[in-house]
């Protein structure tokens, strides 16, 4: 900060006083909005003086009688037009030039040479004259006689006569374009004549630039024109010039300055004026090791850049200008986050010129919707599954039509542990989805019997692994559903297997660790993936979950509140509130689950799309 100012202080030092003075004129212009328009930088007008005397400096000054009445763009499109059709003539002609000198392409007579070449044949005698006149007059016209034959006179005649006519043209229009230049008299055989007419239209371009460039200083910035003909400003001076609005970017970098804060600050005057009066003291304060105005105010700018990371532009103008008290910032924050919190929600839900009577329409279309769709879905579960079948009901073959016999046996029918074993396929193609429990699934249904799909354990917490395992065994995949929060199953009744004393630590077999409380914390522990299920529904009153939700899920839980806090309809309102509840030690703390409903809807649903084989296990049987 201390090197910025002092170069501020250096260059505004060194700065020409004329040129400081049309700074400073131009700073105190005010904007539509009361905003100095030049307030960020001085490029607004330094850039076009800097412009201007290296202008001047390359091409010289154009008198003012003369910004209007200078040579224009038009000519010089017009040397170039020319230039292009001289090239390109001396191109079409170069077959005829190689023929005849560019001094007979002029002046010769080819119409006498015709003539005499038609004349050759015309007699019997006398022949030998007539050729030798012929060959006479064509060797003045030609650079070789021997190429060009009696008969083909005639057409290299004509092609000289339309080359002549053109050339004569072009003459005329170099003639009238080249009155004034040094090129003036030069012919269109001139083979460099098209290169110079080029260089001349580039000249012309240039002093086109030059004069645009002057007459548009002249009307846009009169008074810095008036300043460099009365002050004798330079091009020597660019240098300081350009120091000090490299200089003044610098402080405006350091200082975090806006046009806004600049004009805020300026007050009435011309910011320059007020820069001139304060950068030497900022600068001597700053030399001397103290904070000064400049350093309190860097750091001030440096506090607030937060709000301005994150677009509160307006609030950081509101604080600089003094219209929040510094005591009362934070709590105005939040009141105008709250104010564009609930507008910008407002709007996104809707909730603007809110109609409660077309909301509570579209809620009971809603529910009438969802009744009609629970009322249709065990009809069109049922038809999806059916369809799904590779077999049809009334056309029933092979082991399908064995498996029906048996099911409708009066007696002596199999068990079904033995159906399953025997028509395991069959009986999964016929029902595919299995609701049974744990020990029911390792006691019917054979190891080596039908792989399921998909195997889900619900209230998981309550299963065993011992229990667990024999599922797991009989599917490809798992899903496992169940909260940790939940008391763990009871070990009552169950034998032992074994102290530490049956362990020999000396001993060389491998020692396996013991099974946790059930599957749910074993595949926990294991890192499997997981998800977490966050919504509860079930409480009517959301009190009833409000504690656990506290004290067992870290309030992540997202319950369904009551309207306005208030009882549901039909229950007590005198009702004693719950004042104590025991709180049970949880047995190694796992993954939470809550609303074991959630994870079988939509985890099921994607197998009974594509009906397969499924099972389904729950610790209640």
């Amino acid at each position: 900060m201390t090197a910025a100012v002092t170069r501020l202080r250096s260059a505004l030092e060194a700065l020409p006083e004329p040129v400081r003075d049309a700074i400073e004129a131009a700073s105190a212009q005010q904007g539509t909005d009361g905003v100095h328009e030049s307030g960020v930088s001085p490029t607004d007008v330094l850039t076009p003086l800097v412009a201007h005397l290296t202008e001047l400096h390359e091409h010289g000054e154009v008198p003012a009688r003369d910004l209007d009445s200078g040579p224009s763009r038009e000519l010089a499109d017009r040397y170039r037009r020319l230039a292009v059709a001289v090239q390109s003539f001396t191109q079409r002609i170069t077959p005829v030039r190689a023929l005849v000198p560019d001094r007979a392409l002029i002046s010769g007579d080819f119409g006498a040479a015709a003539q005499l070449a038609a004349a050759i044949d015309e007699k019997m005698f006398g022949k030998k004259k007539r050729r030798a006149a012929f060959d006479a007059a064509l060797s003045d016209l030609v650079v070789d006689p021997s190429l060009v034959a009696p008969e083909r006179v005639a057409d290299l005649a004509a092609d000289v006569a339309r080359a002549r006519q053109e050339m004569n043209d072009l003459t005329d229009q170099l003639n009238s374009l080249l009155v004034s230049s040094p090129h003036f008299g030069r012919g269109c055989l001139d083979e460099a004549l098209p290169m110079d007419l080029h260089k001349e239209a580039s000249t012309l371009d240039a002093i086109a630039d030059s004069i645009e460039a002057q007459a548009r200083f002249a009307r846009d910035h009169a008074p810095l024109r008036e300043m460099i003909a009365r002050h004798g400003v330079g091009y020597s001076d660019i240098a300081a010039i350009r120091e000090f609005d490299q200089a003044w970017v610098q402080a405006r970098a350091v200082l975090d300055i806006s046009p806004e804060r600049l004009g805020r600050w300026a007050g009435n005057a011309p910011w320059l004026s007020r820069v001139r009066e304060t950068a030497p003291r900022w600068a001597d304060e700053l030399a001397a090791g103290g904070g000064g105005v400049a350093r309190r105010t860097a750091e001030m700018m440096r506090s607030l850049a937060p709000l301005v990371q994150v677009g509160l532009d307006k609030a950081v103008d509101v604080l600089l200008s003094g219209g929040i008290d510094p005591v009362e910032t934070t709590v105005a924050l939040r009141r105008g986050l709250a104010e564009a919190s609930v507008s910008e929600r407002s709007a996104v839900f809707g909730l603007i010129g809110f109609d409660p009577i077309l909301r509570d329409g579209d809620v009971e279309e809603f529910d009438r919707a969802a009744l009609r769709i629970r009322e249709e879905a065990p009809n069109a579960l049922a038809a999806r599954l059916l369809d799904a079948r590779p077999f049809r009901s009334d056309r029933l073959t092979g082991e399908v039509a064995e498996l029906s016999r048996q099911l409708n046996a009066k007696r002596g029918g199999l068990s079904f542990r033995r159906l399953m074993e025997r028509y395991g396929d069959a009986v999964t193609s016929a029902t595919p989805c299995l609701f049974v429990s744990p020990t029911s699934l390792a006691t019917f249904v054979p190891a080596d019997g039908p792989l399921f799909d998909l195997v889900i354990f619900d209230e998981a917490s309550q299963v065993t692994v011992d229990q667990a395992v024999g599922a797991l065994g009989r599917a490809r995949s798992a899903v496992i559903v169940g909260d940790s929060q939940q008391m763990p199953p009871s070990k009552f009744g169950s034998s032992s297997g074994g102290s530490d004393d049956d362990f020999d630590i000396d001993s060389d077999a491998e020692v396996v660790p013991a099974d946790l409380d059930s599957i749910l914390t074993e595949c926990v522990e294991s890192g499997l993936p997981r998800l977490w299920l966050s919504w509860h529904y079930r409480s009517q009153d959301e009190r009833l979950i409000a504690f656990s939700n506290t004290q067992y899920y870290e309030g992540e839980l997202s319950s369904l509140p009551s309207p306005a806090g208030n009882p549901m309809p039909g229950s007590s309102s005198d009702a004693s509130p719950v004042t104590s509840i025991a709180r049970f030690p949880d047995n190694g703390r796992t993954e939470r689950r809550q609303g074991s409903a959630t994870a079988s809807r939509p985890d099921c649903a994607p197998t009974l799309s594509r009906p397969r084989r499924l099972s389904t296990t729950s610790s209640s049987g």
